[in-house]
Order: C-alpha cells, then sequence, then structure tokens
C-alpha cells in the first residue's frame, strides 16, 4: 500500500524537481517564468479547467455532497487562516498573503496525481471537489490581496480567469457542447499544455532564499495548508461517510500546495509577493511529506 502511493506520487514530484533544474542552471531563466506563469494562470488553466468541466456529469447523486464538502473545508481553513494571523498579530499585507496561500489549492497537482494514483474514475470525482473549493479559494483571496476590500475588489474577483472558466465549464456541463468537437479540440489541445507546465512551474517557482526570516507566517502557512486542511477535509470526510476512493481524494486535495498562479495574483495587486513566494515553497515542502501520509491515514480510516 506504501509502495504503490509512494509510485503515484514520485513521476510527479520528479517533473517538479526538473522545473527547480531549469531555474536555477539557467537554461530557462527567472524572467521566463513569469511570462509562463501569466500564461498558465490567463490562458492554459482556464482552458483546462473549462474543458474538463464541460464533459463532467456534475447531476450525479454524489456530487452535490462533494460539493458541499469542498466549499465547507475551504471556508474553514480559510477562517482557521484568518484567526490564526490575527493570533499572531499579522499585518493586513501579511495577512492577505496569509489567506491567499491556505485557500487556494493546486487544481492541477491534484488531477495529476488523482490519475497517478487512484486511475481514470477518482479524477471525475476530483474535479467535482476542486472546482467549488477553488472558485471560494480564488474569490477569498482576491478580496484578501486587493489594496481595499471593497465591492470593487468582488468584482474583479468575479472577473477573475480561474473563477470565470470553472463557471462557464459548469454551465457548459449542462449542455451539449462536448459533443462539438470543433469547439473542443482546440480547448483540449491548448489545456494539454498545462499539467506538464505547471508541474514545472510548481518547480521553478521553489524560493529557498525566501524562506529565511519570517519563520513563523512561514511555517503557518505551510502548515495550515498542508496539515490542518488536510485533518479538516478528512474529519469533514468522515462525517459525511465518503467511500473510499472519495474520502482519499478530498483528503489529497486538502494536502496539495497551494496554487502557483497565486504568487502572480499577489505581485499584480502589489502584495507581499516575497511573502507569498515563501509560503508557496514551504507549503509545497510540507505537502511532499504531509500528502502520502494522509492518504494512508484516510484509506485505513475509510
Amino acid at each position: 500500500m506504501i509502495a504503490s502511493v509512494i509510485h503515484g506520487f514520485l513521476p510527479v514530484f520528479i517533473v517538479i524537481a526538473c522545473g527547480y533544474a531549469l531555474r536555477t542552471s539557467a537554461i530557462a531563466p527567472d524572467f521566463v517564468w513569469a511570462g509562463v506563469n501569466r500564461l498558465n494562470y490567463r490562458v492554459l488553466l482556464p482552458a483546462l479547467l473549462f474543458s474538463t468541466l464541460a464533459g463532467v456529469d456534475l447531476l450525479s447523486p454524489s456530487a452535490g455532497r462533494l460539493v458541499l464538502l469542498a466549499l465547507a473545508g475551504i471556508a474553514l481553513v480559510g477562517v482557521t487562516a484568518f484567526a490564526w494571523s490575527a493570533v499572531l498579530g499579522l499585518s493586513r499585507r501579511n495577512r492577505a498573503a496569509m489567506l491567499a496561500t491556505t485557500t487556494v489549492w493546486n487544481f492541477v497537482l491534484v488531477l495529476s496525481l488523482s490519475q497517478n494514483l487512484f486511475g481514470a474514475e477518482a479524477v471525475e470525482i476530483a474535479i467535482i471537489i476542486l472546482v467549488p473549493g477553488a472558485i471560494l479559494g480564488t474569490l477569498i483571496s482576491r478580496v484578501a490581496v486587493a489594496p481595499n476590500a471593497n465591492l470593487k475588489a468582488l468584482s474583479g474577483a468575479a472577473r477573475d480567469p480561474i473563477v470565470v472558466a470553472c463557471l462557464l465549464g459548469l454551465a457548459a456541463s449542462l449542455t451539449p457542447l462536448s459533443d462539438i468537437t470543433l469547439v473542443m479540440r482546440p480547448l483540449e489541445i491548448i489545456a494539454s499544455a498545462s499539467i506538464g507546465l505547471v508541474l514545472l512551474t510548481i518547480g521553478a517557482g521553489l524560493d529557498f532564499a525566501a524562506l529565511r526570516g519570517r519563520y513563523v507566517p512561514l511555517v503557518s502557512a505551510a502548515l495550515i495548508r498542508a496539515v490542518v486542511s488536510p485533518i479538516i477535509f478528512l474529519g469533514l470526510g468522515l462525517v459525511a461517510r465518503l467511500g473510499t476512493l472519495e474520502l482519499e481524494v478530498l483528503v489529497l486535495a486538502g494536502a496539495a500546495p497551494t496554487a502557483a498562479f497565486i504568487y502572480a495574483l499577489v505581485a499584480e495587486s502589489e502584495g507581499e509577493h516575497g511573502l507569498t513566494a515563501g509560503m508557496i515553497t514551504a507549503s509545497v515542502l510540507v505537502s511532499a511529506l504531509s500528502a502520502p501520509a494522509f492518504i494512508l491515514i484516510a484509506r485505513s480510516l475509510a
């Protein structure tokens, strides 16, 4: 059982390590990754979200329950991060960085790991869980990092490429659009570039220099994202009496590191992007250890 989990995680983390090697070796220097991040955030990831969602059956009996669990889990993680940042006495900008890095899971990483660990059936379950969580987490992050948290910030959040792609994909899933090859095939070709590129970007975004100083908020954000979050989702899943596969995917999503595009979002808002880079790096490192452990725990408790 342990070997199968390690075998599922290892290829994904090898690709992430390749991204780090590409950046540090200057084969693809720092300035390249800023554009790649923007391309992922504004084009590739939205295309992946839309094309994947358009073909998913969201009217299945278990879908509604999984959506509610995803929303409840993200909300509880957000409340935990906000409360802990208040206990630490963090400034508004630092608190915004913590909220952004703890409430948005890495959609592409979870999809890739779900396929590797559990097979094709788990991918559809993952999408049903990930999409509502991604929408709520992105909305929370957008409002948190906005210079003025007001209706204008909320309006900007509603126009976020990730949110828009999710909402359009949800609408498309209720129509025959997924059967129209001339529409879907070009989107699928664009989306196919997303998974590998996002995984490489995660590695390229690892900034170990950003881990120096401000250790308390860095460690706090990483532990909330990769330890507290899966505990919350595990508890919700057990209370809801989910099946083994559903529980494992839910916990995997909860233990996933922060989405790489959060750095671009915070930087665009002139937020604490240095601290955010450190938090994302710390979340990846902690998640690499915690995610396999929580998968095994979920499997033993289901």
